[in-house]
């Protein structure tokens, strides 16, 4: 009888490879929607950043309790879950939004994802003992010099005709260009998203199930960064939000679902820092979509820097 193939050993890392890919172009899809609505509230925007995934956590974690299934086979593990989220939460998403309004997308995309894969690294060896091989340390140092390029670049000037016009269409504010504030909230966002992925991935190996995983951190974000939200914009805030805003937010937030489903089976066979270098593919497309859709300039150190992107990613995928 021949065995089932998603068995095998190299088919189920060949799916976990693919979730890995498959959430980074999730994230970038989602990136674009936030960059529409980098004008709003970041605690709002990121609550509804989380809602689409909490609506289809629910169901899931139902389907458990109805079938008996156990949610929470040690207490702990959810404690750190729900610590791990509140990072991610605040520290990541939030910092994330307020990185994109003042350094644009291009830019923010890849400073974020090198103090990622930096802190995921760091993290991921010293609280799960995973490996750095030469191949990741290799991978890594095109990553950061990526990174050390990108963060040099001129704040994005959206100030003339041009940009203000394409703005216009895109429906997305042009960035105020306070590039120390930008360049340090998504500093910080990355290190954020490192730590959250190194939770994760300790929950999900100590047996906490994916729903509740899921279901967990985005819901502690919807709930806090919510009513932060909500106090902050009031109702008269909530009615100025337009249409387009609405279905940006709606849009951002069903990919950022999709693509966290996929991230959390990547992490359940891959290391962290692994899944952070696939998730890096991120930068490329930021960088084309923050050049053709919001009119952000492209610059000779944006060029150089996705190239070492592109070329930190070929050594990741290279064997042995």
């Amino acid at each position: 009888m021949t065995a089932d193939r998603s068995d095998h050993p190299t088919a189920g890392l060949a799916l976990a490879v693919a979730g890995g890919l498959g959430a980074a172009i999730g994230y970038a899809g989602t990136n674009m929607g936030l960059r529409y609505v980098s004008g709003l509230d970041p605690f709002f925007v990121s609550a509804m950043k989380a809602l689409p995934t909490v609506i289809l956590a629910a169901p899931w974690i139902a389907a458990m309790v109805w079938r008996g299934q156990k949610l929470v086979p040690d207490r702990r593990l959810l404690g750190w879950m729900i610590v791990t989220a509140l990072i991610g939460q605040l520290g990541g998403n939030v910092l994330f939004q307020l990185g994109l309004r003042h350094a644009g997308l291009a830019l923010s995309v890849p400073i974020n994802l090198g103090a990622m894969i930096i802190g995921g690294a760091v993290a991921g060896r010293t609280l799960l003992g995973e490996p750095i091989t030469r191949k990741v340390v290799v991978a890594s140092c095109f990553l950061v010099a990526a990174t050390a390029i990108l963060s040099w670049a001129p704040p994005p000037d959206q100030t003339g005709s041009a940009a203000t016009r394409a703005m216009a269409v895109s429906g997305a504010p042009p960035t105020t260009g306070n590039m120390p504030l930008g360049l340090a909230a998504n500093l910080i966002s990355g290190i954020a998203y490192g730590a959250l992925g190194v939770g994760l991935r300790y929950c999900l190996r100590g047996g906490l199930p994916t729903p509740v995983v899921i279901g967990t951190s985005t819901g502690i974000g919807l709930l806090v960064l919510g009513a932060i939200g909500l106090q902050q914009i009031g109702f008269s805030g909530l009615a100025a939000i337009n249409h387009r805003q609405w279905i940006a937010m709606v849009i951002a937030g069903t990919l950022n679902a999709i693509a966290f489903v996929m991230l959390t089976h990547a992490l359940k066979r891959l290391g962290v820092t692994v899944v952070n270098l696939l998730n890096a593919t991120q930068a490329t497309l930021a960088a084309v979509a923050g050049v053709l859709m919001f009119a952000e300039p492209l610059t000779t150190q944006l060029t150089v820097g996705v190239c070492l992107t592109a070329f930190g990613l070929g050594v990741l995928s290279l064997r042995r």
